[in-house]
């Protein structure tokens, strides 16, 4: 769901997975890291968890006008690395940051929220570019803790003061465990009750981002139809799900041979599939191959869960 995970080689092998067995009450699932072995102390060490929003989406925070209301993030986290743990949020469009902490002090499920300053200073673009990095800090060594906290917003974002305070290091011992779900950003100083939207919504809004066909969606999957050009080119429009925010990129997941097409009733795998032009709501797939017959039209599918397209326009 469109968060990050970035973290220095001293951290060491870590599985992040989907968790549904272990939740607060009345959440169905949390993203979960569980580290296979300890890491190595490093003054650059840095692991963090995040995510960047579009401009478009804050503008009632009315950042850099004179009305500029306060963040407020709310979250559940429940992890056994007891200590001081920093969220850092960074001004994308004006170069400014500021930054918070919450403690941990148990290794029970519990709800945090951390309330930022407003800033009168610097305003979001009302664009869908990213404007806002909120990022979550599990462990971070002394060129990142060593400045002053930033607890007002000011401008730059120096290594020194991106997690000041903290004192938790997850990861330093083996099977080190953070889980976090129901992270929610408002605008103003209160933290209201997470808003469960439904699952066709949520999709939606992650399809603005990132759209799969095929692949692990099943087997057989019709990809879409489309026309012979010439003998060797046909174009296959494929119309997006929802608008994009931007016009996508594709990758093609598994190789040609988890893909055919029907060609004078044959199934034939192509020689090629790429990405040949489109926009926010439609693609067009260029499949090249040889001896097709112009104006004949052509059905794209997938053989196994291998074959599919990865369209993504994030941030």
């Amino acid at each position: 769901d469109r968060w990050a995970i970035r973290m220095h080689s001293s951290v060491a092998q870590t599985t992040f997975s989907q968790d549904t067995s272990d939740n607060p009450h009345g959440f169905g699932s949390n993203q979960k890291s569980v580290r296979a072995n300890a890491g190595s102390s490093n003054v650059g060490k840095y692991y963090v968890y995040d995510t960047k929003l579009e401009g478009q989406d804050l503008q009632d925070f009315a950042k850099g006008t004179s009305s500029a209301k306060e963040f407020t993030l709310s979250f559940y986290v429940k992890t056994g690395v007891s200590g001081v743990y920093c969220v850092e949020m960074r001004d994308l469009d004006n170069s400014r940051m500021v930054g918070g902490t919450y403690t941990v002090s148990n290794g029970n499920w519990n709800r945090y929220v951390i309330t930022f300053p407003a800033d009168t200073t610097g305003a979001f673009g009302n664009d869908n570019g990213a404007s806002l990095w909120v990022r979550f800090w599990l462990a971070a060594g002394s060129n990142f803790t060593s400045g002053t906290a930033r607890t007002a917003w000011a401008a730059g974002a120096p290594d020194s003061v991106l997690a000041v305070g903290q004192t938790a290091q997850v990861g330093d011992n083996v099977a080190d465990t953070w889980q976090i779900t129901g992270i929610q950003l408002e605008v103003g100083s209160v933290a209201t009750p997470f808003e469960h939207r439904s699952r066709g919504d949520e999709l939606a809004r992650c399809q603005r981002y990132c759209v799969l066909k095929g692949g692990a969606n099943g087997t057989y999957d019709a990809m879409a139809t489309g026309a012979v050009w010439s003998s060797t080119v046909a174009f296959i429009p494929y119309f997006l799900p929802v608008e994009m925010r931007d016009t996508p990129s594709l990758t093609l997941v598994g190789s040609l041979s988890d893909f055919r097409y029907t060609r004078s009733g044959s199934e034939v795998t192509p020689a090629g599939l790429t990405f040949d032009q489109g926009g926010k709501s439609m693609c067009a797939v260029r499949l090249t191959d040889s001896s097709m017959t112009q104006n004949d039209a052509v059905r794209l599918y997938n053989m196994n869960t291998n074959g599919g397209f990865l369209f993504t326009a994030e941030l």
